[in-house]
């Protein structure tokens, strides 16, 4: 009896164990994989287009031409889009092996990106304070309710960039069509009224920027390696 005692505390304490490490393999390395590179995107960003100015009238135009898509597949699309899940934005690209309870790795890479789009994008928000779509022609409906944050840059666009350049550096073999997801997803937010296309270009440049500056850091490259195993693995790649 005291035999088989000894052997199932031990059988415990190698399970606990192994919980432990997968929870420290699952965890990311780092808080932030760009805090090194002292980002600030006011000063890379082009300014939003002045309120009375001919690039303003034409972004405005773009917003309202999409207007004419309401109760087609593209609007549908766009209320969708209003999701950032990874999974949910690049699932119908890279399958049903994308699920977070196959790639806890690189869902808890995403959630550092995220912190690290969303520090150069709120504050440039702030510092630009420009007003979205709808604020500016009542005319403009949304596909969903509309964000009380303001409109340059935008942060969906910022995400869904980045995503997808991280994406097809982990599966060139779908580059192509993630590439044109990525795309899509930050058009999804012109379609929406929710942004002018000019937010949607700055925040694809601040994906590319937080992209770029992850690419140096140690720790995003441990997790990035470990990500990239995991995905391929998960879509049998």
């Amino acid at each position: 009896m005291r035999k088989s005692l000894v052997a199932l505390v031990f059988v415990l304490a190698a399970c606990a164990t192994t919980g432990r490490g997968d929870r420290a393999v699952t965890a990311p390395s780092s808080s932030s994989y760009i805090a090194a590179a002292h980002l600030d995107a006011t000063r890379f960003l082009p300014p939003p287009p002045a309120p009375d100015s001919p690039a303003q009238a034409a972004d405005l135009a773009e917003v309202k031409a999409a207007q004419a898509l309401k109760g087609q597949p593209r609007w549908a699309q766009a209320q969708r889009d209003d999701e950032t899940s990874p999974y949910s934005v690049f699932g119908p690209v890279l399958g049903p092996g994308f699920v977070k309870a196959r790639t806890p790795r690189t869902a808890a890479l995403f959630e550092v990106l995220f912190a690290d789009v969303k520090s150069l994008t709120s504050p440039a928000k702030k510092a630009y304070a420009r007003p979205r779509p709808p604020r500016v022609d009542r005319s403009l409906s949304t596909c969903r309710m509309l964000e009380p944050s303001k409109s340059y840059p935008s942060g969906h666009a910022s995400r869904g960039w980045m995503m997808a350049l991280v994406l097809s550096e982990m599966a060139p073999e779908k580059a192509d069509a993630i590439l044109a997801r990525g795309r899509d997803y930050g058009d999804s937010r012109v379609v929406c009224a929710q942004h002018f296309p000019s937010d949607v270009e700055a925040g694809r440049l601040i994906g590319a920027a937080v992209y770029a500056a992850a690419e140096g850091d140690p720790a995003f490259q441990r997790d990035f390696a470990a990500a990239r195993t995991e995905l391929r693995a998960a879509l049998g790649l």
